[in-house]
């Protein structure tokens, strides 16, 4: 794990991660809540799970990008499928079953970090509400980030959805700009490379690299070659809060 200044910007190496157990009977069924220690606002990680499949009540809102293989939502009687590319966002008190008839990996966000604690008194009344949404990566439309690079468009697919995360993906191709985010962000790079500048230093990352970065941070997102990555960020309405 690597720590930039004023840990404003924290790299998490693909291959220093560590999983733990779901705590269910499979072959492959591991977690990593990567992000939780760093956060006070969102938690995430990525999950493995192969042939398996568990029930589970929301007490959080969550963001879940399908990085490999398949797998499925079952809510109010419905099976919802995704594959490679797809994305789920999901509303607290959603009771659901996580699922996959092969296998899948995938990049999860929540909010809060602290539910375990924050929400552990709650109860959930049904309303009669879906509170499962599937993207499905062959329908993403993208628009362009408005800077010079052959390849330089974002599609924040998930802020007309959610109330307190926003994120979606973004692709870019030998191309940077600088930025100060006036919120905390989840990077994860689903294909390719990128890099990340702070305080004079080039943080570079990789697939399955994952950054978190806190508010206030001065940076610069580039890529000497293509990437593309999945992106979260609280607050979704950041541009009225601090503007």
């Amino acid at each position: 794990m690597t720590n930039a200044v004023k840990n404003l910007v924290t790299l998490l190496k693909a291959e220093e991660i560590e999983y733990s157990s779901l705590g269910i009977d499979a072959e492959v069924q591991e977690i990593a809540l990567a992000v939780n220690p760093l956060s006070k606002t969102m938690g995430g990680g990525i999950c493995r799970m192969k042939e398996c499949n568990f029930d589970w009540q929301l007490k959080y809102d969550e963001i879940i990008f399908v990085q490999s293989g398949s797998m499925y939502i079952g809510h109010k009687g419905k099976k919802i499928e995704a594959v490679q590319g797809d994305i789920f966002f999901m509303k607290e008190g959603a009771v659901i079953t996580y699922g996959t008839d092969d296998e899948v990996e995938f990049f999860f966000s929540t909010y809060p970090v602290d539910w375990k604690e924050s929400k552990k008194d709650v109860i959930y009344k049904e309303t009669g509400e879906d509170l499962v949404t599937l993207i499905k990566g062959s329908q993403i439309e993208y628009n362009p980030l408005g800077i010079e690079g052959e390849i330089q468009e974002i599609a924040p697919v998930i802020n007309k959805l959610s109330m307190n995360m926003g994120g979606g993906i973004c692709r870019m191709k030998e191309c940077h700009f600088d930025w100060q985010i006036k919120y905390d962000e989840m990077i994860y790079v689903s294909k390719g490379s990128m890099y990340i500048t702070h305080d004079g230093k080039k943080i570079e990352a990789k697939q399955g690299d994952i950054y978190f970065m806190k508010d206030g941070a001065e940076i610069t997102y580039g890529t000497d070659e293509e990437v593309e990555f999945y992106f979260t960020l609280y607050p979704v309405n950041w541009r009225e809060l601090k503007n």
